[in-house]
């Protein structure tokens, strides 16, 4: 089954030189994992370095926001990246990592 091309573009928008020649997989299950296609778990991550410039950002209360678009300059990988990272890599299928990391709407610039 081919995915979305809306799906296929985003994570392109991550990872453009991994999706070209990529395979995807979707879970078909069987009595070993219960017809659920998974035979373990895998955790996800999303894990921000407290810097001084986001403390106190924190500390001068700045939206979430804002300090999400600091953090994702300075390195962050969202739990979505992560997820399709894991979807490239052959671990997950692009069914759970929607399932699992939800879309965020991309941190916005600086406001004023």
């Amino acid at each position: 089954m081919k995915p979305n091309e809306a799906i296929v573009e985003e994570i392109a928008a991550s990872f453009p030189d991994r999706v070209k020649n990529a395979k995807f997989y979707h879970g078909r299950g069987c009595p070993d994992c219960n017809f659920t296609g998974y035979k373990s778990r895998i955790a996800l991550f999303e894990i921000m370095i407290l810097d001084d410039a986001i403390r106190s950002m924190v500390v001068r209360q700045r939206p979430a926001n804002e300090i999400k678009q600091r953090a994702v300059e300075h390195g962050l990988v969202t739990l979505r990246k992560d997820g399709w990272s894991r979807v490239l890599d052959g671990m997950t299928s692009i069914d759970e990592e929607v399932r699992v990391a939800h879309k965020t709407d991309a941190p916005s610039g600086p406001t004023t």
